[in-house]
């Protein structure tokens, strides 16, 4: 299905997206995910133009109110470039009562420890958002946001034909996968020579940025970049590691302290691939790991020495069963489409795998087949308003 001008189709569900940079990043790939998982929830899609001035205002204005139903919503993705854009949105739904919800990446003001009145002026426009984690989402609360907020609880990460990668026992030497962004500056801890008093660990990373001149240690191993798309390693691991920051004792500087909030893309990697994860402790996501029994979690890089020792292989095993439960979940998109049936119940209650999910009209929240192709906009249409 596509988009035309004939108002004879209306829209019950609208995804308006924005440019997405198609490299090998988390970014990317999330972004990408979400596009699907929408598509094959039944969402039509059209990406959001420039408005660069009253007329084109106008003339979007005009073109939604003729396609869209009046009991539809509208899903967009925070941040987006021209972020202003979200004031015309919010004043179509204020002509016409259409919902508008998003789906939030990222916030600058939390990872980069900025004013958060920039951030904040946006994403009060919008009669919902889906937050990372309950610390994400009890974060906006405090900062005063009364529209609906409920945590996402973890990124889907879609890759239905990609192998499994963990290891069958809990042998030795200590496997372990770090995947990311591993520029000095946001991976120091990588570069560390104080990794080499560990024992019996390898450290096998994959990304882009990495610095060779800056290894100062023998337990890395720089293993390339993989399309996050089609992941592919280069053999099996015992883990996925979770840790930022420059420090081996602790997620230190302003990126590590954001684990304090955010879910990040490569826990949901290493979940996708069937990968028990070890994360630092006072993560958001930690609280997630150990619910759900698929990994341990570690208050410094130090301890990966006595991870074999502290975990028997029954204890491997049984995360190893909990994962074969899990990672289809992650793949299938399970998690966005359960967020967004609670940020749309009326109720503030849903059920989420067998649990429940509450939800408060304050905002307040508590958390106990292959998607389709994507639709795409008539390029006409496009064109209108471009």
């Amino acid at each position: 299905m596509t988009l035309s001008s004939e108002p004879s189709q209306k829209i019950q569900k609208l995804h308006l997206t924005t440019d997405v940079l198609h490299d090998k990043t988390a970014g990317s790939k999330a972004r990408v995910d979400v596009a699907h998982i929408l598509a094959g929830a039944g969402y039509s899609h059209l990406n959001l133009p420039a408005l660069s001035g009253l007329g084109q205002i106008a003339s979007f204005l005009v073109f939604l109110k003729k396609r869209m139903a009046t009991n539809g919503h509208i899903v967009l993705e925070y941040p987006f470039d021209q972020r202003k854009r979200a004031y015309v949105l919010y004043l179509f739904g204020l002509m016409t009562g259409v919902k508008i919800y998003a789906v939030i990446h990222d916030i600058a003001a939390l990872r980069f420890k900025l004013s958060s009145k920039k951030d904040l002026a946006i994403l009060r426009l919008f009669d919902g958002l889906i937050a990372h984690t309950p610390a994400m989402t009890d974060w906006l609360i405090q900062q005063g946001l009364n529209n609906k907020v409920v945590p996402l609880q973890i990124f889907d990460y879609c890759n239905h034909n990609a192998a499994i990668y963990h290891a069958d026992s809990i042998n030795s030497p200590l496997n372990i996968l770090y995947a990311g962004n591993l520029a000095f500056v946001k991976a120091t801890y990588v570069y560390d020579g104080g990794l080499d008093t560990l024992k019996n660990i390898s450290l096998s990373a994959y990304g882009q940025y990495f610095e060779p001149d800056r290894l100062n240690n023998s337990v890395v191993q720089y293993k390339g970049a993989f399309d996050p798309n089609k992941p592919e390693l280069d053999g099996r691991y015992h883990f996925g590691l979770v840790w930022e920051g420059t420090s081996l004792d602790t997620c230190s500087g302003h990126l590590g302290d954001y684990l304090r909030y955010n879910s990040p893309h490569k826990l949901s990697l290493y979940i996708s691939l069937g990968l028990p994860i070890i994360i630092w402790d006072k993560a958001a996501m930690a609280r997630f790991v150990l619910d759900e029994g698929i990994g341990l979690t570690i208050s410094s890089l130090r301890e990966l020495d006595n991870v074999q020792s502290r975990l028997p292989e029954k204890d491997y095993q049984a995360m190893l069963k909990k994962l074969a439960l899990l990672t289809p979940k992650i793949r299938n998109g399970d998690f966005l489409r359960s967020a967004l049936r609670s940020v749309m119940s009326p109720t503030g209650v849903v059920v989420d795998f067998g649990k429940l999910v509450a939800v408060s009209t304050s905002g307040t929240a508590s958390t106990p087949g292959p998607p389709a192709q994507a639709r795409s906009a008539n390029k006409q249409t496009q064109q209108q308003f471009e």
